[in-house]
């Protein structure tokens, strides 16, 4: 702060002016991670989340529902996607992160704003020869 105030003083005594503070209060940044119970409206993906079937996992695909924690931030970027079970595969996780990467979503919001959220998501894939 005082190098800024030698600038201004500076500034001032070189136009002949007082400049003024901007007295303008900044919105405050919301740094919380909201979960779905403090959401007025969740964040909703504008496009289909499509997952593959990683090929690491054998050719014998089944039916299966990953459960994820997903971070979206006020923007509607996914920040961080997580297991939602300890015994997932990590290959799965990992395809799950490249498909819900290339999805955009709209925010969730709270008292009229876009605000983080971590939600929990289930996504079914499908048995081989299905998708």
């Amino acid at each position: 702060m005082p190098a800024e105030r030698s600038v201004s003083a500076s500034a001032a005594a070189a136009t002949g002016r007082v400049l003024e503070p901007n007295r303008r209060a900044l919105a405050p940044v919301d740094s919380n991670w909201y979960t779905a119970h403090e959401l007025d409206s969740y964040p909703r993906a504008l496009g289909p989340i499509r997952i593959a079937y990683p090929m690491a996992l054998g050719e014998a695909r089944v039916a299966a529902r990953v459960l994820l924690w997903l971070r979206i931030d006020e923007h509607g970027e996914v920040f961080d996607v997580r297991a939602g079970e300890a015994d997932t595969p990590e290959r799965l996780i990992e395809a799950a992160r490249a498909g819900i990467a290339a999805v955009r979503f709209a925010p969730a919001r709270k008292d009229d704003r876009a605000v983080k959220s971590r939600i929990q998501i289930s996504i079914d894939l499908e048995a081989a020869g299905e998708q």
